[in-house]
């Protein structure tokens, strides 16, 4: 976990089970200098003394490792404030061209969408290497690290019909299509599909195999792939 380079920030919201945090951290095999834990202040004493437990339990492991840890409260029934506190909070911690890991599964719903929704319109469009982490509940072998730039490569293809068919009908067929095939599935001329597969394939997202089929190249780290790794594959 060495090296140079500025070292990298772990946001999360405490929840009642430290374990996807350090999947999370360990899976990205990145360099964390810094975790920021948001803790939901409820008024309610058992679930706050459990979360509680939690971030000592975070604590003393995280320092023992040199990583500097801070935690904030808020409260959860405040979106939208929420959301702009994230968001200054991202702007801070991410000084002097330090990188994001975002975990986005553990803890309190609404502070999870706060801190998501901060997370993709501060950083969309932005070459900040922010990375968003999800892990279905109780399968850690299916931790997934993504880039918030592939996230929101596919949030600005949905937006247009045209877009929303081609990736419809891409993953349909995972094995690949033809542009005829593509043209047949979606309706859609050839010269558009040619113009949209391209900005896919310059975004990382389709790739040309065996010299006439496209499919989806959806670019995602396993355990043993680090986050400069998987930056380099997904450029």
């Amino acid at each position: 976990m060495g090296g140079d380079n500025p070292g990298y920030v772990l946001f999360a919201v405490l929840g009642f089970d430290e374990r996807p945090i350090l999947h999370c951290m360990f899976a990205s095999k990145a360099r964390v200098e810094r975790v920021v834990l948001i803790q939901a202040e409820t008024g309610d004493r058992v679930g706050e003394e459990r979360s509680e437990r939690v971030y000592q339990v975070l604590s003393e492991m995280l320092k023992r490792m040199n990583v500097v840890v801070e935690k904030r409260r808020l409260r959860p029934q405040q979106f939208l404030e929420n959301i702009v506190k994230m968001a200054r909070l991202l702007e801070e911690r991410l000084a002097d061209g330090r990188r994001a890991l975002i975990v986005l599964s553990t803890g309190m719903r609404p502070l999870i969408l706060a801190l998501y929704t901060a997370t993709l319109y501060k950083y969309s469009g932005r070459t900040a290497p922010v990375e968003v982490c999800i892990e279905p509940e109780g399968m850690p072998e299916s931790t997934l690290i993504l880039p918030l730039s592939l996230v929101t490569a596919l949030a600005d293809l949905i937006r247009d019909e045209k877009g929303l068919r081609l990736l419809e009908a891409l993953m349909g067929r995972p094995e690949g299509l033809t542009l005829g095939d593509l043209h047949r599935a979606t309706g859609l001329p050839r010269s558009t599909l040619y113009r949209l597969l391209s900005q896919l394939a310059e975004k990382g997202i389709v790739e040309k195999v065996e010299g006439k089929l496209y499919r989806l190249r959806i670019p995602y780290k396993h355990p043993e792939q680090s986050l400069e790794e998987s930056a380099a594959t997904s450029s």
